[in-house]
């Protein structure tokens, strides 16, 4: 094996994991502000599945504001957490919404899966 042939290899698995990171970038995104929507618009809905609530949230964030706390997270950059209308952050431990609990620790694991498969 030489010193070519092991660049390319490289090259290859780098490649198919950026394009998997970004995959799950553009897929908790999508999960992210589609939650965001079912709480802010459908508060008895989202009670009566225990999704959870928002006590002080009540306009609905812009798909790139998930995006990018989506890549922030997918990143491990690390961020404050979210932030509320006041532009106070908010801890994950205060947050009322089970299901943005749910996805963020789902995101959080898949960062270790995916880095799991390409070592």
């Amino acid at each position: 094996m030489n010193l070519n042939s092991v660049f390319l290899s490289f090259s290859k698995n780098g490649s198919t994991f950026l394009k998997f990171q970004l995959i799950l970038v553009i897929v908790f995104s999508i999960l992210y502000w589609l939650f965001d929507n079912i709480l802010v618009m459908f508060p008895e809905i989202s009670e009566e599945l225990h999704f959870g609530h928002y006590k002080q949230h009540t306009r609905v964030e812009p798909y790139y504001y998930w995006f990018w706390h989506s890549l922030i997270t997918q990143t491990t950059v690390g961020y404050s957490g979210l932030v509320n209308n006041n532009g106070h952050s908010v801890s994950i431990i205060t947050n009322q919404s089970n299901i943005y609990k749910i996805i963020n620790m789902a995101q959080l694991i898949s960062i270790f899966v995916v880095a799991a498969k390409f070592m």
